[in-house]
């Protein structure tokens, strides 16, 4: 049991013991559990995301309080990360992004938006 304080990727290890004989059996996975933060977190910067779903392209509206370096990820809903995009410094205010992903397969994909330090997760779907 193990309780993450921080939202991101983590590498995880499961390990299994067999009850009486004390067999065990590990199994490591990298990039596999993604930690999000909790629905109370505030979203200073107010971001949004439309259409969703989406088919080919998404937008990314955001109200930057001040001056920030903003990036995305992309992740398959097993965490995998399928789409990343070079970080960018954009003065303080709106803006508007679009994001077009060449994601294949229709499904649920999670997209950490990056601001600074921060990172904030929403759920998507490809049509």
């Amino acid at each position: 049991y193990h309780t993450y304080t921080n939202a991101g990727v983590y590498t995880v290890t499961l390990r299994s013991v067999a009850k009486g004989t004390g067999c065990t059996d590990t199994l490591k996975k990298t990039k596999y559990i993604t930690v999000f933060k909790s629905g109370n977190d505030e979203n200073p910067n107010s971001i949004r995301i439309y259409p969703n779903p989406f088919q080919g392209e998404f937008s990314v509206f955001m109200n930057l309080n001040r001056p920030s370096q903003i990036s995305f990820e992309i992740f398959e809903n097993s965490g995998r990360l399928v789409k990343t995009t070079l970080p960018e410094m954009m003065p303080a205010g709106n803006y508007i992004k679009k994001i077009i992903p060449g994601l294949k397969a229709s499904g649920l994909y999670i997209i950490a938006v990056k601001i600074d330090n921060d990172r904030y997760y929403h759920k998507i779907i490809k049509q």
